[in-house]
């Protein structure tokens, strides 16, 4: 039918609600949601060149996205 309902990263969707392939529904509590995120690297000497990429980069997406809802 077309219809359906998720929590999604807006980032995420950002083209597809541009092009109103997507739309928001209107709530008047809970519109957004936060979560508290753990990264654990058991072991950094031993861990490799891809594994610490991706930490780094999720240290830095949550970074930019902490400070985004700060402003």
């Amino acid at each position: 039918m077309g219809a359906g309902y998720a929590w999604f990263p807006e980032e995420t969707v950002r083209t597809a609600l541009a092009a109103g392939r997507l739309g928001r529904l209107p709530r008047a509590e809970g519109a957004e949601r936060h979560a508290t995120l753990y990264l654990v690297v058991a072991d950094a000497e031993l861990a490799g060149p891809g594994t610490l990429r991706l930490a780094a980069l999720l240290r830095e997406r949550t970074r930019q996205g902490c400070e985004q809802y700060q402003a």
